[in-house]
């Protein structure tokens, strides 16, 4: 249970779009003039995105709730809007533009916030949760250290590209409406990512499962390609130290860096990524041609090295056995799909930036016997992607080759440091 939430102001507590240029233009401002001319606006319509009983609520059901607010909106702005919105709310604490020295998304706010309510150790953080609309909270909240939910109800029916970007953040939980910010708050597991959720909670999803799709583009181009993921793995960036310091899956991840047995919960997710996504064919007769309906397979090792994702996908393919209850789909597993030519690099321990990526795994990466790829279905896996060159590749070789169609699938996507990117 959350002990600490902490909102951002605009467009996640109150609509409050139209007022943009007044707020900016309030920065270091106390006059009352300034503050009539807030009120003034804010009176204009109504603003509530999360009302006030909501709030009255959660104080009155999750016992020791502390409430909070941290906004890059300036000290007077705030405090009109906030007597006005919530005059019966008494915050725990109030963090505006004046009180920070860094701002989102850097994490200040969040930890001047934690102190003021008692939560001065780090081991607290996994009770505090971050709730705010866009991009730069959910960097504000990684780099701090604590949860995030991504409010979606004052966002426009069609997304824009800053909405997309926020999205591909993959926040712990997305929520579209101040109900399921309550439910969240009483409990974050069950919003989290497949995998993520399995680890820290012990239990897989008991509705829908999230495997979160997350948009990849080849370097100068539009096209959209998708690769699927059940979590993140947090790097090893001081941004992120506090977030690493708890999360299970990056833990997981870097233990198993050189396994040739990978834990029970990684084979779990991708069977039930592949029972979720194919569900169509798992839900009829089984197939009653004499081809496989799908060819899983894992990205390679370089030629130096040895092939860990063959013993994960062994691993799987043991896992179904021989029952067909538990296999309706015709699986062929086969590790050696894809090969790398030598001279390969390796794309974290050689430091390659995007574009040498991409290039890299374009010059090396190779289907091994194309005349078997025709008419068939592929799932390509991987452990971890960051800019998924690997798996795009993957795709556009396969499909060039004939293949019917190609699906992505990482166990994890890469957080990369929040402050790096402004």
């Amino acid at each position: 249970m959350i002990r600490l939430c902490i909102f951002d102001l605009d467009q996640t507590l109150v609509d409050t779009e139209d007022m943009k240029e007044l707020r900016e233009a309030g920065k270091n401002r106390t006059d009352a003039a300034y503050a009539g001319e807030v009120l003034a606006a804010f009176r204009s319509r109504a603003r509530h995105l999360i009302d006030e009983m909501t709030l009255r609520m959660l104080l009155l059901t999750i016992p020791g709730l502390k409430l909070g607010v941290f906004t890059r909106s300036p000290r007077r702005y705030v405090d009109v809007v906030l007597a006005e919105a919530y005059a019966s709310i008494n915050w725990d604490i109030v963090i505006a533009y004046e009180d920070v020295q860094r701002y989102k998304p850097d994490g200040e706010g969040v930890h001047r916030s934690m102190i003021a309510v008692g939560m001065n150790d780090t081991d607290q953080l996994p009770y505090v949760l971050l709730v705010g609309d866009g991009d730069v909270d959910i960097k504000a909240a990684y780099n701090a250290g604590c949860r995030v939910a991504l409010f979606k109800k004052g966002w426009p029916h069609s997304h824009q590209k800053t909405h997309w970007r926020s999205l591909s953040l993959l926040p712990d939980v997305v929520v579209g409406d101040q109900k399921e910010v309550q439910t969240c708050l009483q409990d974050p597991l069950p919003g989290l990512p497949y995998l993520e959720r399995l680890l820290e909670a012990g239990m897989p999803a008991t509705v829908k499962p999230r495997f979160d799709e997350i948009a990849k583009f080849f370097p100068g181009e539009k096209a959209r390609h998708v690769v699927h993921a059940a979590g993140r793995y947090f790097t090893s960036c001081e941004a992120l130290k506090y977030r690493r310091e708890w999360h299970h899956l990056s833990q997981s991840i870097q233990n198993n860096k050189d396994a040739v047995i990978f834990p029970s919960e990684w084979i779990e997710t991708i069977r039930s990524f592949i029972a979720f996504h194919y569900l169509i064919l798992t839900s009829v007769l089984p197939f009653s041609g004499t081809g496989p309906e799908l060819v899983i397979t894992v990205i390679p090792a370089r030629p130096d090295r040895p092939h860990r994702l063959a013993h994960l996908l062994a691993q799987l393919q043991a896992s179904y056995g021989t029952n067909p209850r538990l296999n309706r789909l015709r699986l062929t597993f086969n590790p050696n799909v894809l090969g790398y030519r030598p001279g390969v690099q390796s794309q974290s321990h050689d430091h390659l930036k995007q574009e040498a990526r991409f290039a890299n795994v374009r010059d090396h990466l190779y289907v091994a016997n194309p005349s078997e790829v025709q008419g068939k279905r592929f799932l390509v896996i991987d452990d971890v992607t960051t800019t998924g060159s690997t798996l795009l590749y993957a795709k556009k070789y396969l499909t060039d080759a004939g293949a019917s169609s190609v699906d992505c699938f990482s166990l994890a996507q890469t957080v990369s440091d929040p402050l790096k990117y402004q």
